[in-house]
């Protein structure tokens, strides 16, 4: 343990006679630490945990597109509205994508 605190004091004496060099040393390892954290943060959401959702692969993109009145992809809706959109879903095709969405309709 003594032999370690010897060699922390002569290394921080030789970084102190040297400023440019222990200056050098800082941002590169400043930058190296930075970099890597970034790299990891973007293969993290894009590779390993692309989606924040439970069961992401049951999520739906729904579009609205009425080429007559010149609306397209503007669906603003409650979500009354959504569960009446999985009415016109038919049970039989329903049951095969999600059980979840063969509701009952009245």
């Amino acid at each position: 343990m003594n032999a370690l605190w010897k060699d922390l004091r002569y290394g921080a004496r030789k970084l102190w006679k040297k400023p440019g060099f222990t200056l050098i040393a800082a941002i590169t390892l400043a930058l190296g630490i930075g970099a890597s954290a970034a790299i990891f943060s973007v293969v993290n959401v894009v590779i390993l945990n692309p989606f924040p959702y439970r069961d992401h692969t049951r999520l739906y993109l729904v579009r609205q597109n009425l080429p007559k009145i010149g609306v397209s992809d503007q669906l603003r809706a409650s979500g009354p509205e959504f569960a009446e959109l999985a009415c016109y879903i038919p049970a039989r095709r329903a049951t095969k994508v999600d059980p979840m969405i063969a509701l009952r309709c009245e």
